[in-house]
C-alpha cells in the first residue's frame, strides 16, 4: 500500500489502478469518498474507470490507512483542499480529473476556487447550480447549501450570472443523471442532449452519423435550433403572437399619429407651398421637402425612444427577463421608423399634388 507524504509529516494512503494500453498516455483520475468512510468505497467504480484512465483512491486524513488528524488541526475546507494540492505534488501531478462525494463535495467547493488550475474536471454527486438572480425565489443564501428537489437532496456548488428563463420556471443546471432523477425522467428518456464536436470535427458529417444511429431524434446544429426556438416562441405561442400583434398595431397607430402631424404641417403652409409652384418650382422639389421633414421627424423620435428603450433594457438586467437591444435590432427600429413616417408624408404629398399655384392670389 504506497503512501503519499505531505509537507506537514502527514502520510495519505493510496491505491493506484490503470489498465489502459501501455502505449498510450493515460489521464489521472484521483476518488475522494465521503465523512467516515475510505477508499474502498469506490470498490465498484475501479473496473470501469482503471480500462480508460489512471486512476487513484485515496484516504483522507483522519480516514482508513491515511494518519490521524493531529491535536490542533483545523477542521475547515481549506486545509482539506491544500491536503489534496499536497498530495497531487507528492506524486508528480500538474492536475487531475476529480470525483468526490459526500463531505468532500463541499471542499470541493473551496478546492475549485482556490486552485483551479489544478483540476482538469470535477464530477460531484447530487449538486446543482443556479442563477443568482433566483436564490431568494428558491430559498438559497449561500453557496454550499443543501436543498430537496422532488424531496431529492442536492448541494448548490455554483451560480451563474444573467442566465434567465422566459418561463416562470427558473433553470437548474446539474449532470444529465442527476436531471434524470430530479426530473423523474427514465434512465432511456430525455428532451434534449447538447454535444459539442471535437476541434476539426466536419459538422455537417457528425449530424449525418448522430441522424443515422438514432430513430425518432432531430440532430439540429446551434443555429438551426435557435431559429426554431424562436419561431416557436413567436408564432406558436400566445404570448409571441401578442407581441406580434401589439407591434403591428403600433406601427399603424405610429403611421396615423405621424401621417396626421406631417398633413397638418403642410395644410399650415399651403399657401407657401403654392407660392413655390407658382415661381416654377416642381413637383420633385415640394416632395423633397415634405420628406426631409419626415426624415427629420423619424430621427428626433427615434433619438427620444431608443434612449428610453436602452434605459429600459438596462432596468431589466435586474428583473425575471431580460430585454435585450443588440446592434442589428436597433439598426432595424430605425429602418422601420424611417419606413414609417416616410409612408406618413405621402398623404401629404398628395395633397401638395394637387394645390393650384393660383391659390397665392386668391384671398
Amino acid at each position: 500500500m504506497p503512501n503519499a507524504t505531505l509537507p506537514d509529516g502527514a502520510r495519505l494512503a493510496y491505491d493506484e489502478y490503470d489498465f489502459t494500453a501501455p502505449w498510450e498516455p493515460s489521464e489521472p483520475v484521483i476518488l475522494l469518498h465521503g465523512f467516515s468512510k475510505n477508499r474502498l468505497f469506490w470498490y465498484g467504480w475501479i473496473p470501469g474507470l482503471a480500462a480508460r484512465y489512471r486512476v487513484i483512491r485515496v484516504d483522507q486524513r483522519g480516514h482508513g490507512d491515511s494518519s490521524p488528524v493531529p491535536d490542533g488541526f483545523q477542521m475547515a475546507l481549506r486545509p482539506f483542499s491544500q491536503d489534496l494540492v499536497d498530495f497531487l505534488d507528492a506524486l508528480g501531478l500538474e492536475s487531475a480529473h476529480f470525483v468526490m462525494a459526500e463531505f468532500t463535495s463541499t471542499v470541493a467547493i473551496d478546492f475549485a476556487n482556490a486552485f483551479g488550475p489544478r483540476i482538469r474536471s470535477l464530477t460531484l454527486p447530487d449538486t446543482v447550480m443556479l442563477d443568482r438572480f433566483y436564490m431568494k425565489k428558491l430559498g438559497v443564501t449561500h453557496l454550499g447549501q443543501t436543498v430537496e428537489i422532488r424531496n431529492i437532496r442536492a448541494r448548490v456548488v455554483g451560480f451563474t450570472k444573467g442566465i434567465r428563463t422566459f418561463t416562470t420556471s427558473p433553470l437548474i443546471f446539474t449532470s444529465y443523471k442527476n436531471a434524470q432523477k430530479y426530473s423523474a425522467l427514465d434512465s432511456d428518456k430525455t428532451m434534449y442532449l447538447l454535444v459539442k464536436a471535437a476541434p476539426g470535427v466536419d459538422l455537417v458529417r457528425l449530424r449525418g452519423n448522430l441522424q443515422a444511429a438514432m430513430d425518432n431524434v432531430d440532430v439540429l446544429p446551434t443555429k438551426e435550433f435557435s431559429r426554431r426556438t424562436n419561431f416557436y416562441w413567436m408564432f406558436g405561442t400566445g404570448a409571441g403572437l401578442t407581441v406580434i400583434i401589439a407591434a403591428v398595431l403600433g406601427l399603424i397607430v405610429g403611421i396615423v399619429v405621424v401621417a396626421q402631424t406631417i398633413y397638418a404641417a403642410t395644410v399650415d403652409h399651403i399657401r407657401e407651398f403654392g407660392t413655390l409652384k407658382a415661381m416654377g418650382a416642381t413637383n420633385g422639389y415640394i416632395y423633397r421637402i415634405i420628406l426631409n421633414q419626415a426624415v427629420v421627424s423619424a430621427i428626433a423620435g427615434y433619438a427620444v425612444a431608443i434612449v428610453i428603450a436602452s434605459a429600459v433594457e438596462y432596468s431589466s438586467r435586474g428583473g425575471g427577463a431580460n430585454i435585450v437591444l443588440p446592434a442589428s435590432v436597433r439598426a432595424g427600429l430605425f429602418g422601420l421608423t424611417l419606413f414609417m413616417c416616410v409612408s406618413a408624408a405621402l398623404v401629404s404629398i398628395n395633397k401638395v399634388t394637387k394645390i393650384d399655384p393660383a391659390l397665392v392670389f386668391k384671398g
